[in-house]
């Protein structure tokens, strides 16, 4: 089968529950002390999937994160 142009969205179990932790705490660092990880180490793995989807998963402008419109669907 031909490869197709656009890239394969890596959605792992480990960055499903980064999204989710972030999504529930309000922040990388709160996130990171749930997980038990470094904050980098949640970074890293939000923007490796920012680069496969496209797109903004979440929006850093402010205080905390929250999810952008894109990162919702």
């Amino acid at each position: 089968l031909p490869r197709s142009s656009t890239p394969a969205m890596s959605l792992t179990l480990d960055a499903l529950a980064v999204l989710d932790a972030i999504a529930t705490c309000g922040s990388f660092a709160a996130a990171a002390k749930v997980l038990h990880r470094v904050p980098s180490a949640v970074s890293y793995v939000v923007k490796q999937l920012e680069q496969d989807v496209g797109f903004a998963v979440f929006d850093r402008s402010g205080q905390g994160a929250r999810m952008t419109a894109a990162g919702r669907t």
